[in-house]
């Protein structure tokens, strides 16, 4: 059944229809995911071989769409019905799991491969695919992107690289996440900011805690880009930046407010007068 929905998805253009196909079928009809291991084999071969880009991107994708589907199952079984047998839902999400965990891990193979070390415009390609799919693993995915982020050398001057990272942080809703992305809203590199902003923006759901302290960095920084623009406005950098980053971040207000101000400054006056509402920064499901 998973070989059958995964082909599907691919000849149809991908995973956006995959969530709604893959979340009407048993969690248990792919509990032993017999597809993964040979798929993380056949990657791994394409990863040890040269000028293969096309391959190695489609199993990247296969792979993409295999975590998907094992992602719905895990929540199917998170959330299991009142007929469900509660110790078949603990294998189911124990299973899935250990899946995601070892997909994670031989995407973070793809982008550390030793015989992919160059930066080239066929590797790029495949490390950027292996990052977009390492955002469809949820937690399993968050600390590998952040690591690729934050500690690998490689990548330290390939900004648009490593702003897709930021981005995909967001797509894993891992909440977590969320305080080392408000940090990066005051950074002297634009694109992080941006590509912070951006995740944030995912994370609309996010405890109220959580999202109170970014919407008050958030509204702070945006609100200070701006007034240097108007008193500054010859300064390219200033302008550059606010350019670059302002929409990203009012994008992320009102996904984290429900609130739709296009102006910078008065996201400062919003937030002034509703920081002590607390009725706003209740968590969603109380």
């Amino acid at each position: 059944m998973l070989v059958l929905l995964t082909s599907f998805c691919l000849y149809f253009g991908g995973s956006p229809p995959l969530e709604d196909v893959a979340s009407s079928f048993s969690p248990l009809a792919v509990l032993q995911h017999p597809d993964l291991d040979e798929q993380l084999k056949v990657l791994d071969k394409l990863m040890r071989a040269k000028d293969n880009q096309a391959e190695v991107l489609e199993a990247i994708t296969r792979l993409r769409v295999t975590a998907v589907v094992i992602t719905n199952q895990l929540a199917a079984a998170k959330n299991p019905g009142e007929g469900d047998s509660k110790s078949e839902m603990k294998k189911i999400v124990n299973s899935s799991r250990r899946s995601l965990a070892k997909i994670a891990d031989h995407l973070m193979g793809v982008i550390l491969h030793p015989r992919r070390k160059a930066i080239t415009a066929e590797n790029m390609k495949i490390w950027q695919s292996a990052v977009k799919s390492l955002g469809q693993l949820g937690e399993f995915g968050a600390h590998d992107l952040w690591q690729i982020f934050d500690k690998n050398k490689k990548f330290r001057d390939e900004a648009d690289f490593l702003k897709v990272c930021l981005v995909e942080i967001g797509t894993t809703k891992d909440y977590s996440m969320m305080s080392e992305l408000v940090d990066l809203l005051d950074n002297s590199e634009f694109l992080y900011i941006a590509g912070a902003a951006e995740a944030l923006a995912e994370f609309g759901d996010a405890p109220g805690k959580q999202r109170r302290n970014a919407v008050e960095t958030l509204s702070k920084y945006v609100s200070q880009y701006y007034e240097k623009i108007q008193s500054a406005p010859s300064d390219e950098e200033s302008q550059r930046k606010y350019r670059i980053c302002s929409q990203p971040m009012i994008k992320a207000l009102t996904a984290l407010t429900g609130q739709k101000i296009v102006r910078p400054l008065e996201w400062t006056s919003w937030w002034n007068d509703n920081k002590n509402k607390s009725e706003l920064w209740q968590d969603k499901d109380e």
